[in-house]
């Protein structure tokens, strides 16, 4: 899936099994995920054991 061309069809999929706090709850967890992925990518930071 296209992260830039995410439309109503996934939030009407989201909505069958989530309500609306956890939906939030889910795309702020992602975002943090992936901003923090970003910050330790850009301080050239990598796991322990990784080339």
């Amino acid at each position: 899936m296209d992260h830039a061309n995410i439309d109503g069809a996934l939030f009407d999929e989201l909505r069958r099994f989530y309500t609306e706090e956890q939906i939030v709850e889910l795309g702020w967890a992602v975002v943090s995920y992936l901003g923090f992925g970003r910050l330790i990518h850009s301080f050239g930071l990598k796991p322990e054991g990784t080339l």
